[in-house]
C-alpha cells in the first residue's frame, strides 16, 4: 500500500511528495533541501532557489513569482543545472522592482 502524498512518516514537516521530488528518505529526519539566493545577470540581481531534482519523478517542478504574496505567477525561468538539481530565477531584477519580490517553488504530481 502506497503512503499518501501529504503523509509525514518521519515527522520532518517533509511529506511524501517532497520526500520523493527531492529524492530524499522519507523516513529519515531532514530539511528541505532548497537554496534561495541571490544571482547577478549583467548588473542585475535576481532572486533565486536551487533544488535536488529526483530524476525518475513523474512531477511538474513550476518556480512562481510574487510582489504581495497574494498574486502568483508562474513567470520564474527553469535553468537546469544538471541531470538531478535545478535552479529557478525570478524575471524581475530586484533593483528594478517597486515592490518586494518574492519566490516559491510549486511541485506537483502528473497524472
Amino acid at each position: 500500500m502506497l503512503a499518501p502524498a501529504d503523509a509525514d512518516p518521519d515527522h520532518d514537516g517533509v511529506n511524501n511528495l517532497l520526500e520523493y521530488a527531492f529524492n530524499t528518505d522519507p523516513l529519515v529526519p531532514n530539511k528541505i533541501p532548497m537554496t534561495y539566493s541571490f544571482e547577478t545577470v549583467g548588473s542585475d540581481k535576481y532572486l533565486c532557489i536551487t533544488y535536488p531534482k529526483n530524476p525518475t519523478a513523474n512531477l511538474t517542478y513550476t518556480g512562481e513569482t510574487s510582489s504581495d504574496l497574494i498574486h502568483w505567477t508562474s513567470d520564474a525561468v527553469t535553468i537546469p543545472m544538471s541531470a538531478t538539481s535545478e535552479k529557478v530565477r525570478d524575471t524581475i531584477p530586484v533593483s528594478s522592482s517597486p515592490k518586494k519580490r518574492f519566490i516559491r517553488l510549486k511541485i506537483s504530481s502528473n497524472p
